[in-house]
């Protein structure tokens, strides 16, 4: 696929994170100490196209997606309309929703047909996308 316009789902993806697809590579290798996807790709085709998983959602009182890749989107069996906005509490166990972030622990998460699939997230919410604060790596 040699750009977002082959792929409806994937142009729609790539418009709801605009710049924050940076923010999601940037935060996963300042959190985790490696990269999230290979680098020798453009970002953008390199996270689309990554054998795992990867969404991020922002920081809402009640987070909303704004990024799935394609893995996500066959794993939650959506399309980018409906994963685009989805409240990410919709997506996770019920047992998860209250239990603190515990660091090395994957999160499930719950596709409409009730199948459950794996995060690639070390922890709960080490998915936040946040810009680096000065001073702090």
């Amino acid at each position: 696929m040699g750009n977002s316009a082959d792929n409806p789902d994937r142009e729609a993806m790539c418009e709801s994170a605009g710049s924050r697809l940076t923010l999601i590579a940037e935060s996963f290798q300042r959190l985790t100490g490696r990269p999230l996807v290979d680098g020798s790709l453009p970002l953008e085709q390199a996270l689309w196209e990554a054998p795992q998983v990867i969404v991020a959602h922002g920081t809402e009182t009640r987070p909303l997606f704004f990024y799935g890749n394609r893995a996500a989107l066959v794993l939650f069996e959506m399309h980018a309309s409906e994963f685009i906005g989805l409240p990410s509490d919709r997506s996770a166990r019920a047992c998860h929703l209250e239990q603190p972030p515990v660091p090395d622990r994957r999160g499930y998460r719950v596709g409409p047909a009730r199948r459950r699939g794996r995060t690639p997230w070390p922890g709960r919410d080490v998915c936040r996308v946040a810009a680096p604060r000065p001073g702090i790596e």
